[in-house]
């Protein structure tokens, strides 16, 4: 083993007690996360928000992802690269929040993984969402989304708009079956 090999390990090591201690915190930080992520990797991340005694750690790093702030997509898109089937999931709801309060951080993050399509993440899904629930985040998210302009988002905003357009097409489709 050379110095620098040696000398990495224990920058390495030292961002990780960093990121440790700031885990236990009384708030995830992203930046934190970021950087545990590149030393551990996504998948250890989120096992460890996950584990015991601290499960509800995940919960709030989601929570805080449904804000649309950036620094917390940025860490969806960080744990999006490793997150397995649940995981998944709960970002794609977290992203679909974002959606109404961020649309150009989240248009931007689609189709940065396999599972962030614009499909998934215009297209609301959510868990059994009652229809007075969803025909008011449509609403918000079809207005937010129509408010980003410029050509570098026309595609991405069309099919998000599409997405949208359809599910709200799908939620008058079974309020008419159901009737």
């Amino acid at each position: 083993m050379n110095v620098r090999s040696i000398c990495q390990r224990i920058a390495n090591l030292a961002i990780l007690f960093l990121v440790n201690s700031a885990a236990h915190a009384a708030s995830p930080d992203p930046s934190a996360l970021l950087a545990e992520m590149n030393v551990t990797g996504a998948r250890q991340v989120i096992a460890r928000l996950n584990a015991k005694p601290n499960p509800n750690d995940w919960d709030a790093v989601v929570g805080q992802i449904r804000s649309g702030r950036s620094p917390w997509l940025d860490v969806a898109g960080g744990l999006a690269r490793e997150a397995d089937a649940g995981a998944a999931s709960d970002l794609k709801i977290s992203l679909a929040y974002a959606l109404t309060k961020n649309p150009r951080g989240v248009l931007k993050l689609a189709g940065s993984q396999d599972f962030l399509k614009i499909e998934e993440l215009c297209g609301a899904p959510f868990i059994e969402p009652t229809d007075k629930f969803l025909r008011r985040y449509l609403a918000q998210a079809k207005r937010a989304v129509g408010e980003v302009h410029g050509p570098q988002w026309k595609s991405r905003k069309a099919a998000c708009m599409a997405q949208l357009e359809n599910a709200e097409t799908q939620l008058r489709a079974a309020r008419m079956a159901g009737k």
